[in-house]
């Protein structure tokens, strides 16, 4: 986790939420994309390749 400032203060179990939040994210990604496999994500702008002539 960062390292907060003399102005901040972490909220009552901040540090769990991020471990549960963290946890859920993997768990996700491990459903989505099993091992093994390769996740490529489109970009919106993408056209793909050109023929140059």
């Amino acid at each position: 986790m960062s390292t907060l400032t003399k102005y901040e203060t972490p909220e009552p179990g901040e540090d769990e939420l991020a471990a549960e939040t963290t946890e859920a994210m993997h768990r996700q990604q491990e459903k989505d994309r099993p091992p093994g496999t390769t996740g490529r994500a489109a970009h919106a702008k993408h056209t793909g390749p050109a023929k140059i002539t």
